[in-house]
């Protein structure tokens, strides 16, 4: 095969590529109810020691039913990016969950669960008593 080895798996490789070219690596964990509005600034405050930048978006969900032939629009809410000392370290607060998320350069699943587990135990008591999906 030109440019391409055979893996063990039998699957062909790329030469060049030692490891896959990830631009995002996530955890993430989402209740099934939605966090309220006081539990995500709760939530900011409980992560801010972590991240060193805060930036507040909008947050809007859209939803079509084909039969019907109609757009629901559930109202804005907001949610939070944070970012650490170093740009490509985020997390993510939404009414949908929290999101750990690591930007290239990617180093490790290992980095990024250390930073997750701490991120997941910082909030815990914001999702005691929640379902997660």
């Amino acid at each position: 095969m030109s440019g391409q080895e055979i893996a063990q798996n039998g699957r062909p490789k790329a030469l060049g590529f030692p490891a896959a070219p990830i631009v995002e690596a996530v955890f993430a964990i989402q209740p099934l109810e939605e966090f309220e509005d006081e539990e995500l600034k709760a939530a900011v405050d409980m992560l801010s020691s972590h991240y060193s930048n805060l930036i507040e978006m909008p947050f809007a969900e859209l939803s079509y039913d084909a039969v019907a032939a109609t757009v629901d629009v559930k109202p804005n809410r907001l949610t939070y990016r944070l970012e650490g000392e170093n740009p490509s370290e985020l997390a993510l607060l939404r009414p949908d969950g929290l999101f750990v998320s690591q930007l290239a350069p990617y180093r490790s699943w290992d980095d990024l669960f250390v930073r997750f587990k701490r991120d997941f135990l910082a909030i815990e008591s914001i999702l005691a008593g929640k379902l997660i999906g």
